[in-house]
Order: C-alpha cells, then structure tokens, then sequence
C-alpha cells in the first residue's frame, strides 16, 4: 500500500462534519492509516477495492464518526467508488439505500440526499429508489429539499420525473417552492411550479373515518395517538403509551428525555416523535413554553 498521498480539502458539510476534515489532517501527517474509509473519501480505488475484496460487508461498516465508506464516496462525488462499493454492500446481502443502513449520523440525511445537496447527478440517479424520494432527514427535509438547496436544476428534475413530491413540507411547514423563493434563482422556481410545486400546502392529517360526519371538523379533533404513531411508522411503540395512560395531549408535552424515560430507547424513533411533536405544536398553535 502506498504510503505517500495527496490529501485534498474535503467539502464540508455542515458543522456535524468537521471532524473529519480533523481526521484527514491527522492522515495527512502521517498519524492515521490509510483506512478503508479514509481511502473512499480521497477516492482511492485500489485500496477500497483490496479491503472489499477481502470482506464486502465494508462497504457499510461505520468508523468512530458514523460513517461509512459510501458514505464518504457518495459525498465527495467518487463516482467509480460509488458503484463498486453499491455492488459490495449487494454481495454482502444489504440494500444500501435502505433508512437502517443509508443515514447520516445526527442529521438522518439518506445518500440521495446527499448526492442531491452537492450536485452528483449521475450518483443520485443510481441511488433513486420510490423509497428513497420518500425519506425524509430528521429536519423532515427529503431529498428534492435537498437538491433546491444545492441548486442543480438537471437533478432537481431528474427526482420530480421519478416522482418526488413537490408538494413536500418539512417539520416546520415549509414547501420545497418557499424554500426555492428564498435561496433559488427565479428559473428554479418556475421549473417547479410547471411541476405543480405551490406555495402554501394544507398540512396532511390522518385521513378520516368513514362513520365520520362531511362537515368541518376541528383539526385537533382529527388527531388521535394511534393516528399518529401510525402516520410515522411508530405504531408498535402505542401500548407503550397506553399502559401509562398517555393519550395525545399527554404526548404533545413530552420531550426526547420523557419519551426515554417511558421506554422509546432508540434514537431514530424518539427524534421523529420528537419533532412530530414540534409540527403538530405548530399546527395547533400550542405555545413551546404552554
């Protein structure tokens, strides 16, 4: 293995990421290996390849930070990499794009994401699966979000073509089209509307029940915990809270500490209940600090 590499600047991310431009310092000067992961972030094929070829399951193995080399391939652009690592994490009888695997560490950004955010059309179009457009970050951001905010118009239309909905709101209520009026130039703005993108969108509800009477009803009075648990994909996590007699409003004042406490001990789980929380607030007008 050679010892002797260029080391360039990586792109940041965002201050989650830092550390890692630390780390290739330290591998600069000589007081880290040249590592798997390290190698897939300056796009060295030769040393990822040795390391796959000896184990794929690689490809997804995550280092001290969160990450794992298709991680750092898909974010630096390597597309080469890219599909060999893709094709390793295959051999090794996972589906890279799947939310258990394919997620950043804090952020809870997909690889789409990603690849949308910095522009890597040809990468993102590898990784764009039906589920894939629908995933969302733990900002409830999906990747067409994330593709206005790199501001690459070829990509931002390859997702709507496949289907991303450009009607998304995130968990502050906020549109893809707002976001696009307000870091977008107007020729963004314009493709997504010929796409149907609106401004204002109603906020989605459980959908209600058929014994249900037509006339308006309070949105509040639509909500239910069951509804709710079930609309993020949390529903076993309900006779948590029926044993302890939570209903919803009883939910809506808790915190990420309180759902610990009741025995939601997964982060992802609790972070999205968590920032339901916030939206549903929102929604309902309920002050932070009621």
């Amino acid at each position: 293995m050679a010892t002797a590499v260029a080391f360039p600047a990586p792109r940041a991310v965002d201050e989650d990421d830092t550390r890692w431009a630390a780390w290739i310092s330290d591998a600069e000067a000589g007081a880290l290996p040249l590592d798997v992961h390290t190698a897939a972030s300056l796009g060295d094929e030769q040393v990822v390849a040795e390391a796959l070829d000896g184990n794929p399951a690689l490809a997804l193995a995550r280092n001290g930070l969160g990450w794992s080399p298709l991680m750092f391939a898909v974010w630096q652009g390597h597309e080469a990499l890219v599909v060999l690592l893709l094709a390793a994490a295959r051999r090794a009888g996972c589906e890279a794009t799947d939310a258990t695997v394919g997620r950043l560490p804090k952020s809870g950004r997909s690889l789409l994401m990603v690849a949308s955010r910095f522009g890597h059309l040809r990468i993102a179009v590898m990784l764009c699966k039906p589920k894939s457009l629908e995933m969302r970050d733990f900002r409830g951001q999906t990747a067409l979000f994330h593709a206005v905010r790199g501001g690459n118009e070829d990509l931002i239309r390859m997702l709507v073509s496949q289907g991303a909905n450009v009607n998304a709101c995130d968990n502050q209520g906020q549109t893809v089209l707002q976001l696009a009026e307000r870091c977008r130039p107007p020729a963004t703005c314009n493709l997504l509307k010929r796409a149907g993108a609106q401004l204002k969108v109603l906020p989605a509800v459980p959908p209600r029940p058929a014994s249900a009477p037509n006339d308006d009803v309070p949105l509040h009075q639509q909500l239910n915990l069951a509804s709710v648990l079930e609309g993020l994909s949390l529903q076993k996590y309900l006779p948590l809270f029926q044993v302890q007699r939570l209903d919803l409003p009883a939910f809506l004042t808790m915190n990420e500490d309180d759902l610990k406490r009741i025995g939601v001990s997964l982060l992802g789980p609790r972070r999205k209940m968590a920032m339901e929380i916030d939206r549903i607030r929102v929604l309902l007008g309920i002050s932070s600090t009621s």
